[in-house]
């Protein structure tokens, strides 16, 4: 069995910017690691949509409660090669009151068959409108869609008012 490695790992306050970087490293980093172009562009754009989202989402730039707990759950985003799957992680701090919305929504994404989520997301690009925070709810559909897998995803309580929110996506490859 081949070690885990860790090909990226990247956390803090993410700006526009720092996420251009991070995905030139990673397609720099998936163009030596995997042969298989398909692969490679499903790791990409799951990627691309995990930094979005945690662009997007997190509330680590609304909080003025540095306390030392929250200190210790900054948005991150990782990616290891276990060598026979790429794994992303990525967490970012929400509000504890958006909790059940978005568990409602995995749920419900990691119900849905690869077709079902096909449709659905065909369906929600013609009938989409932009939220506030600059999204369709377009991210998460094509975060399930693409790796073929449930998404995992965890809810840690920070404190009173945030909970660090995580999940995880696997893609197999062959060597």
């Amino acid at each position: 069995m081949n070690p885990t490695t860790r090909v990226l790992d990247k956390s803090g306050i993410f700006s526009q910017e720092d996420i251009n970087s991070i995905l030139k490293e990673l397609k720099d980093k998936l163009d030596t690691l995997l042969s298989d172009p398909t692969v490679n562009r499903r790791v990409y754009s799951a990627a691309v949509e995990c930094l979005d989202n945690v662009l997007k989402h997190s509330e680590e730039k609304i909080s003025n409660d540095y306390s030392n707990k929250q200190k210790d759950y900054p948005s991150r985003f990782q990616l290891d090669d276990t060598g026979h799957s790429i794994v992303i992680y990525a967490g970012n701090k929400i509000l504890n009151k958006n909790i059940s919305s978005l568990m409602k929504q995995l749920e419900a994404l990691n119900d849905l068959k690869p077709s079902n989520l096909n449709s659905l997301y065909k369906k929600k690009l013609l009938t989409a409108e932009i939220s506030e925070r600059g999204g369709a709810g377009l991210g998460l559909i094509i975060i399930a869609k693409i790796p073929g897998k449930k998404i995992t995803y965890d809810f840690e309580k920070i404190n009173n008012k945030f909970s660090y929110f995580s999940l995880k996506l696997e893609f197999n490859y062959t060597v």
